[in-house]
């Protein structure tokens, strides 16, 4: 499925692609659902009320969200301002010996450029720090928002959905993980099932735990009761 198809204007049926941010969001997305099997139920949420609004929303969230590109950097056109973003990403959040790899035209294209270079150094001191850590709690609930069904939780298994499924340590000096993570979707001025009560009376989606003799695995669901 082609980026434009898989994460362009579906609605007014536009071909224009969305920005670098919002398409390497959604290629983690899309990744995640083909490894854990929920690309199918992916598929049904969309029918779900206000599905196509809350996924707007969070175009614009992650669109807003500061990836650490240099603020006073100036590039000499759009795709290069998306290349840049996109290497300050995968610098950030990826292979850092690929990264630097794959972008080393850019990094010789601005070889001269001090906010660039600096900025560049800054992130390459913070990942040589031994055990770093994790990618930050926003990147994770961008990254799990729509494609990995956070929308439709309730904030305490949002939380134990980010550290089940995606290893995510919530520090929280008082212990309760999920008003941080209340805290942080609100910073990050998400919108989800409970912005729209007239429709949604509790979650929509619900995390069963298993189980097994050797280890716990969870799923998430449907919710029966998750509407109106």
């Amino acid at each position: 499925m082609s980026w434009a198809t898989d994460t362009g204007k579906e609605q007014d049926g536009g071909t224009e692609l969305p920005p670098i941010k919002e398409l390497y969001f959604a290629r983690q997305g899309r990744e995640f659902l083909v490894r854990s099997g929920y690309a199918a139920f992916y598929e049904d949420t969309k029918t779900l009320p206000y599905f196509y609004e809350i996924r707007e929303n969070w175009r614009i969230a992650v669109r807003d969200f500061n990836v650490g590109t240099p603020k006073r950097l100036n590039a000499d056109s759009t795709a290069e301002q998306g290349q840049v973003e996109l290497f300050f990403m995968e610098l950030r959040h990826g292979d850092l010996a690929l990264a630097l790899k794959k972008y080393y035209s850019l990094i010789q294209k601005r070889s001269k450029d001090q906010v660039f270079c600096s900025a560049v150094a800054r992130v390459i001191k913070r990942q040589s720090v031994p055990n770093p850590s994790p990618l930050s709690l926003p990147f994770y609930i961008l990254a799990a928002w729509i494609h990995g069904f956070l929308w439709g939780l309730s904030n305490e298994e949002r939380a134990d959905t980010l550290r089940r499924v995606y290893g995510v340590t919530i520090r929280s000096a008082v212990g309760d993980a999920s008003e941080v993570v209340r805290k942080t979707v609100a910073r990050l001025k998400l919108k989800s099932w409970s912005d729209y009560r007239e429709v949604y009376s509790k979650p929509p989606f619900s995390l069963l735990l298993f189980h097994m003799p050797q280890h716990e695995e969870c799923q998430i669901v449907l919710s029966s009761t998750g509407q109106s």
